[in-house]
């Protein structure tokens, strides 16, 4: 489901920001998909963390989410002040990378299974999505044409997704 939203924001991550936010924020598209990755990042957390409370392994499970925290906050005072706002986005990206990475190794250490590839392979999905919607943005076609070709792609995508998972359980 996570990815299907973030899909979404992403192809139409422009008309977000248009509908939302004054012109002069039109430049704020790329932190929106800075932050977009960044909670596809941390959803896959939930899978670590789940597994790690499963197992009654809450202490590592909260020192996995500090060490994110720590993380964040350390990147945020480096990145901050040189690059602003894509900086605190870049921050929590990194510490949602750093406990979401950490939480995933030590599952795996209990579970011995690892959602890792899957992970991977939908962020380079996200990210190759973000490179296509940017340049659907700049062929210039009408807004109407664009607007019903990102329509279509939402739908193949999300379609093809629960084609995709929709068929595991069986």
């Amino acid at each position: 489901v996570i990815f299907c939203v973030a899909s979404l924001v992403v192809l139409f991550c422009a008309d977000i920001v248009g509908v939302v936010a004054p012109r002069a924020y039109a430049s704020s598209q790329p932190i929106l998909l800075i932050l977009v990755t960044a909670s596809m990042v941390y959803s896959f957390n939930l899978i670590s963390d789940t597994a790690l409370l499963y197992h009654r392994r809450p202490k590592i499970s909260a020192a996995v989410s500090v060490a994110g925290a720590v993380t964040s906050v350390i990147l945020g005072l480096w990145l901050i002040p040189r690059y602003h706002l894509y900086g605190a986005a870049v921050a929590t990206l990194g510490g949602f990378a750093g406990m979401t990475g950490a939480g995933h190794f030590l599952a795996y250490r209990v579970t011995r299974l690892s959602f890792a590839g899957r992970m991977l392979l939908a962020l380079a999905a996200i990210g190759a999505l973000a490179a296509f919607s940017w340049w659907l943005q700049q062929l210039a076609l009408p807004y109407g044409w664009l607007l019903a070709l990102k329509v279509l792609v939402a739908i193949a995508l999300c379609a093809s997704v629960y084609r995709f998972y929709g068929n595991e359980g069986k």
